[in-house]
């Protein structure tokens, strides 16, 4: 379905394990009756989501992608949606109604609409912790696990917060039911103080408590994951200015060859000399064997890399336990880097495929010197995609999804940027200067600022039908193929016009 929603290419082949009987529903009926209704719908999602304020710190974008994967669950009263001792696999969002959490026969926490249950269970893979039952009828969102760990990786330290708050209060419930003496007059006064409070906080807090269920053991043995609450948060995200970056020594040839690999490189491409001479300093060399894994999907994210010699794969797991390669890197290559300028978990394994060797980087030094010019690079790129006339009927969030991939290129005047029957491998924008298409020596078409071309060799797996050469001095950002094929599929159309035009200006 997701190939007549989005009108892109399939994105994977789908073979029948034993005999089986399916039903085939055509692209125009599809088009006709039921996208409309999955888009209202998801719309719902979205602005439901927008009310929830867990998430009220993410982006439109990273909401709009949570909206995709939700389904909606609907219970009667009484029914029992999640049962203390189960397996935890999925999070609940409480849409319409209203739920309560319970311990036997004790009543611990209320849920209203935009409250979320369900979370403790899969940040640690534990049995549910407590039974939840719907006081009315209730209608919930539902996230699986899968997409928990991938959407909602950044929001970890917040939910393992709530989930401190458990612990504690927990151990207060637990001093003053058992007659405990030695803190029996601290939980006192902090129970006047909060009552005091009370009409003050109301405002601010979701849930009126008197207990709560016990977290899961792990919580009391694992402390929260700093490295990435530092950056993501509120006062936490302000940069230490005495900070000073490692240095590894190495010959200056070796310096003079990571700076024309970083050079080439989107993630540092935008540095100055001395902030570029600052990373090559903090770069530390590191080999690896064949088959050595040197990132593990799921781990927190430290570092980055960026490929001299060899090369690795990138590996996902998937729900089965089946590991797949998703991604070879290569030679000048930079990997690890979306944890870091996410603060988000590794997003897949990565594992030398020979003898490799890779320069890291490590987080203190990239945020202080590398991310902020990174996304300063990135909305230049958003920015200069916005005016590309291709691109305009595209959300901002699918652009910003073509400002992650694209690399910048120059070409002095004269020089050749793709020639006539060679392999095509990416597609380019002019970004400045001026270009022309050569047939035969003659120019049948000409290129300026926010002009594409090179697509025609990428959307029919053909050779290219012109060259194109550089009037001026240029300055291109390319998109390779398989970035092209999976974010420029819905536009296929309108590439296609494009190629009417180029017939008739060749046979003009």
């Amino acid at each position: 379905e997701l190939a007549l929603l989005y009108n892109c290419p399939r994105a994977a082949s789908v073979e029948s394990r034993d005999k089986c009987v399916v039903w085939e529903l055509d692209r125009q009926s599809f088009n006709h009756i039921v996208k409309g209704a999955v888009e209202k719908k998801r719309q719902v999602y979205n602005q439901f989501l927008k009310s929830v304020k867990l998430l009220q710190s993410m982006e439109e974008a990273e909401r709009q992608k949570i909206a995709d994967v939700l389904k909606t669950e609907v219970y009667e009263a009484g029914a029992e949606i999640i049962t203390m001792g189960s397996a935890g696999d999925k999070l609940y969002f409480l849409e319409e109604g209203s739920a309560k959490a319970v311990i036997g026969e004790k009543e611990v926490l209320q849920y209203e609409p935009s409250s979320f249950f369900g979370e403790l269970a899969l940040l640690d893979g534990s049995p549910r912790a407590a039974t939840v039952v719907a006081v009315t009828n209730v209608s919930c969102v539902t996230l699986d696990r899968d997409s928990f760990k991938r959407l909602l990786g950044p929001l970890e330290d917040i939910l393992r917060r709530e989930a401190d708050n458990y612990v504690k209060m927990e151990e207060e419930s637990k001093g003053l039911q058992s007659g405990q003496t030695a803190d029996t007059a601290t939980l006192e006064a902090k129970d006047e103080e909060e009552d005091e409070d009370e009409d003050e906080d109301e405002d601010d807090d979701d849930d009126v408590v008197d207990d709560m269920p016990p977290p899961p053991s792990t919580y009391m043995k694992k402390g929260p994951r700093g490295s990435v609450s530092a950056e993501a948060y509120g006062d936490w995200n302000k940069k230490d200015d005495t900070f000073t970056a490692p240095v590894h020594a190495k010959p200056d040839e070796t310096k003079e060859r990571l700076r024309a690999v970083l050079s080439k490189s989107f993630m540092f491409s935008s540095l100055g000399s001395k902030e570029m001479a600052v990373v090559v300093d903090a770069m530390l060399e590191v080999t690896l064997e064949p088959k050595t894994r040197i990132i593990n999907q799921g781990d927190d994210g430290d570092c980055l890399y960026i490929i001299e010699e060899g090369c690795l794969d990138c590996i996902i797991k998937k729900p089965d336990g089946e590991e797949i390669v998703v991604k070879t890197c290569n030679v000048g290559d930079v990997f690890g880097e979306l944890a870091l300028l996410y603060n988000a978990p590794r997003a897949a394994s990565v594992e030398s495929r020979d003898k490799c060797v890779v320069w890291k980087l490590d987080r203190a030094t990239f945020s202080h010197i590398v991310k902020d010019a990174a996304v300063k690079k990135r909305e230049e790129y958003v920015q200069f995609l916005r005016g590309v006339e291709l691109l305009q009927s595209m959300e901002e969030h699918e652009r910003q999804k073509v400002a992650e991939v694209v690399k910048s290129e120059s070409f002095p005047a004269g020089t050749i940027i793709i020639s006539e029957g060679d392999a095509g491998d990416r597609a380019f924008f002019l970004e400045e200067g001026t270009a022309a298409a050569m047939k035969e020596g003659q120019k049948v078409m000409g290129y300026n600022k926010g002009d594409y071309f090179g697509e025609l060799a990428l959307l029919n797996d053909a050779p290219r039908a012109a060259s194109v050469q550089a009037e001026s001095d240029v300055v291109c950002v390319s998109l390779d193929r398989l970035s092209f094929k999976r974010l420029l599929g819905p536009l296929e159309k309108l590439l296609k016009g494009r190629a009417a035009q180029y017939s008739q200006a060749a046979s003009a």
